[in-house]
């Protein structure tokens, strides 16, 4: 990147400027989004090819059912005459009466036929009965379901036809009963879609012969695809493939296989027609591109006059400060600029007000100070009094609960810190307190903050009622658990030590000095209390923090309530 500018700013030449510099930032802005818009017109070529391929497969689904509903109606005369008593009986005679009523005056006819050749032909009424007129092979596959044939050549009619076959039992012998139509029935299927002029439409049989096509059907009914679409309809059931017609126009065809009939239809638009569309777009695209990019320039030339008019100015006047004169004022054409002019005109106001703000900064720290000693007595005097009370009245030394008791202390004051010992969330508090056991401890109740006081009287409670928990309650044992909650009252906040799957809580012999840290700092710190209940199903607690606590916050007010 930097050797592209370094090329860039040679090609401007000259020293670097703000004007030279703009001019190539421009360059460097222009070019990415040239290449960009080249990149979007690309992909707007293939997405209208796309829309192309989408549009032409859709259509082909659409032939493939105009076809089955089309096809419906042969299936039907079919169903109707297999049904006839008269066939079944073998009444010839009273069968072909029906069978002429049933397709008279329409395109279609009707025929019978049997092993020896074709029974009946509604095409040649003048065939007396019991004649045999050719017949085509009898398919091996074929049942009592009506079934599609493809393209063949009618050995009564001397045309191409295709035809609706099944079986059919006549006096106790099984005959083929057939409704046949000529393929140019099957043009109304182009019609109804709609298809575009220069579009053509295709429909293919199994054998892979052209059946029925949009133009000039007559011409190419009977041949086949040209071998590079046989190759893309041999590979898959449905897809686009560039090919060429059989009148040798190059197209964008899309093809779907019939699962119904497996007959093949084709839809094919002229590329020069889907790669014009493309153009088109793409083309307009590149004009936009290009209007853009000259209005930049002429934008971007225009800027860089104006910002050196105003670069001018600014050293005017900073030289004007430098000699200790009052800048002059003039009329800049940027903001950005015009504001550095206001202030470099009005520097020493500045420089005094800074001044001011610093001496009012170094207050501000003294005060910090003096706030961060009164904390350090208070903790030290807590420290204080947990040593004493661990200590007092014991012949064996008690460190491990002092340096225990110290530790919790030190999580809050390390919360507290954190917080800028600011009110704290509960939960928060609660987490710190009782961080080695909180795999086994569930806590639950609403937000609320407690003051700096607060959650440090909570914290040394907290975690007294834990230790008592892991040495004696439920944390002594593997079944066990805590369930710490809490609730928001009008003007204090209650909270309920619960343990479950411990041994049966028993009274203390003598009341020691966890006991009493309990009771103290619930009625003195948290102006309320703490009440103890020694159940058979665990040890219980209730301890409520009053509103005398919660209003001394530390940097705000108790949030919760």
């Amino acid at each position: 990147m930097s050797r592209t500018l370094d090329t860039l700013r040679a090609a401007v030449g000259g020293p670097r400027t703000a004007r030279r510099a703009l001019l190539v930032m421009f360059l460097g802005l222009v070019v990415p989004a040239v290449i960009a818009m080249g990149i979007l017109a690309a992909v707007l070529f293939a997405e209208t090819q796309r829309t192309y391929e989408n549009q032409l497969v859709a259509t082909t689904r659409a032939l493939s059912l105009a076809l089955d509903r089309h096809m419906l109606q042969g299936e039907a005369v079919l169903q109707t005459l297999a049904a006839s008593p008269a066939l079944a009986e073998g009444q010839l005679q009273s069968f072909m009466e029906q069978a002429s009523a049933s397709v008279d005056g329409g395109a279609a006819w009707v025929s019978l036929r049997d092993g020896q050749g074709q029974v009946y032909n509604s095409r040649r009424p003048d065939v007396p009965l019991g004649t045999r007129l050719p017949a085509r092979p009898w398919p091996d596959d074929l049942t009592h379901e009506p079934r599609l044939s493809d393209l063949f050549n009618g050995p009564v009619s001397r045309q191409q036809v295709i035809a609706i076959d099944r079986l059919v039992q006549v006096g106790g012998e099984t005959m083929v009963l057939s409704y046949m139509q000529s393929p140019e029935a099957l043009q109304i299927l182009f019609a109804d879609q709609q298809l575009e002029a220069s579009w053509t439409g295709s429909i293919i049989d199994r054998n892979q012969a052209l059946v029925a096509r949009s133009r000039e059907a007559d011409v190419f009914r009977g041949r086949k695809p040209t071998p590079d679409f046989l190759r893309a309809m041999q590979e898959k059931r449905e897809g686009v493939a560039r090919t060429r017609t059989l009148d040798g126009t190059r197209t964008l065809s899309a093809f779907s296989r019939s699962s119904t009939t497996g007959w093949t239809f084709v839809v094919g638009v002229p590329r020069s027609e889907v790669y014009a569309t493309a153009l088109h777009g793409a083309a307009g695209l590149s004009l936009v591109a290009l209007a853009l990019a000259v209005g930049g320039a002429v934008l971007a030339w225009g800027t860089s006059r104006a910002l050196g008019s105003d670069a001018g100015a600014l050293s005017r006047a900073a030289a004007a400060v430098s000699r200790g004169d009052v800048a002059q004022e003039e009329r800049l054409r940027f903001s950005e600029f015009e504001a550095v002019h206001a202030a470099l005109r009005s520097a020493s106001a500045t420089l005094l007000a800074r001044q001011a703000a610093i001496d009012r900064h170094d207050q501000e720290q003294v005060l910090l100070i003096n706030e961060l000693n009164h904390r350090a007595k208070n903790s030290l005097a807590t420290v204080q009094s947990l040593a004493i009370h661990t200590f007092q009245g014991s012949s064996e030394p008690r460190v491990g609960d002092f340096i225990e008791r110290i530790l919790a202390l030190s999580r809050a004051n390390d919360l507290l810190t954190r917080r800028t010992w600011d009110a704290s969330p509960i939960k928060v508090v609660a987490q710190a307190a009782l961080e080695p056991y909180l795999n086994r401890i569930t806590l639950a109740g609403p937000d609320a903050n407690l003051p700096p006081g607060a959650a440090l009287a909570l914290t040394l409670i907290l975690h007294e009622l834990a230790t008592n928990a892991a040495k004696y309650g439920a944390l002594s044992v593997a079944a066990g658990a805590v369930r710490l909650e809490w609730e928001v009252r009008e003007d204090s906040l209650a909270l309920t030590w619960r343990e479950t799957g411990g041994p049966k809580a028993e009274p203390p012999r003598r009341k020691g000095f966890g006991s009493r840290l309990i009771d103290h700092s619930a009625r003195t710190t948290l102006h309320g209390g703490a009440q103890v209940r020694y159940l058979d199903s665990g040890f219980e607690c209730d301890i409520e923090i009053g509103a005398g606590a919660l209003a001394k916050s530390g940097g705000g007010e108790a949030a919760g309530r």
